[in-house]
């Protein structure tokens, strides 16, 4: 009896010591990023930005551009693709277009993204400086993604804050009318312009990052889409008089991969390197991500030469 006393003992000593532990169940992956040991250092406060420019490489965010050129006069379809294109030539577009909806996702992808820096970042004990640059450059990204959205669809949902689970599961979210959304994209632009600094300010290697006139070239897009002339031309007479871009000798060569951030760039989205001669493995899903040369005329890629 008395050796059953002590090992019950024993037990007990045990399952009290170790209720002492409030984490002994609780394990920190080691080789995710948790949610719960981030957004502390400005490293976090950096790569989460980062992230969403990297939403922007998707194909079915920007890599598409081919699309965009046939639904207008400037572009027909030919041969290849065929499914593709034709269903994105008018009147051909439904709403179960299938690279509408994967246009639609991408964009909105980089959106939250933009809405988690920008809810994150301010509670953050970083340098002001950084925190502020790097809450300009989300307003800046998710005012161009949802610049794109309203270009390409009309009347979209906007949310500048990310919706809960309950929401997000609706079966239909609300759709705001485009001029909200266009006002907040104006929105988003003109505070980011007040606190991005100008390209010079950028180490070399932070080029590539949303700078002030990267804002206020697309709140001049923005202002020509929408017929207000006059505010395009004033914004773009201030990227013009700060003389901080210059023409590219060469207009072939501007588009090429090997020019990025050229003296003629005010924002581009920088690309990934692949081998040469393209790997067969190579997918289309590195549209724009990929840098390569076409071998079977002028297609998805752009050649070197």
């Amino acid at each position: 009896m008395k050796k059953i006393k002590h090992i019950l003992s024993g037990l007990c000593l045990m399952l009290a010591t170790t209720a002492c532990e409030k984490d002994f169940l609780e394990t920190v992956s080691s080789n995710q990023i948790a949610e719960k040991t981030f957004w502390k250092t400005e490293q976090d406060a950096t790569q989460a930005v980062n992230g969403i420019y990297n939403a922007l490489l998707h194909e079915d965010s920007f890599g598409m551009f081919m699309f965009n050129d046939i639904l207008t006069p400037i572009a027909a379809h030919t041969q290849g693709q065929g499914n593709y294109t034709n269903a994105l030539t008018f009147p051909n577009v439904s709403t179960t277009n299938d690279l509408a909806a994967r246009r639609w996702r991408a964009l909105y992808r980089g959106i939250y993204r933009a809405n988690l820096a920008l809810e994150r970042i301010p509670g953050m004990s970083i340098n002001e400086n950084i925190k502020s640059r790097l809450m300009g450059e989300a307003k800046f990204l998710r005012a161009l993604n949802y610049f794109y959205l309203v270009q390409f669809f009309g009347d979209v949902p906007l949310y500048t804050t990310n919706p809960g689970i309950e929401e997000a599961q609706m079966p239909q979210m609300t759709r705001t009318p485009a001029a909200e959304v266009k006002a907040q994209v104006y929105k988003d632009l003109e505070e980011a312009y007040d606190v991005l600094p100008v390209p010079v300010a950028y180490a070399k290697a932070d080029a590539g990052r949303a700078t002030k006139y990267a804002a206020l070239a697309l709140k001049g897009r923005a202002q020509l889409y929408d017929e207000n002339f006059s505010g395009a031309a004033q914004s773009f007479k201030e990227i013009i008089d700060s003389k901080a871009y210059t023409l590219f000798p060469d207009y072939f060569g501007l588009f090429n991969y090997r020019n990025e951030n050229n003296s003629e760039v005010i924002f581009d989205i920088s690309t990934a390197t692949y081998p040469v001669p393209v790997p067969a493995t190579c997918s289309s899903g590195i549209w724009v991500a990929g840098k390569h040369p076409v071998t079977a005329g002028l297609g998805w890629r752009q050649p070197l030469t």
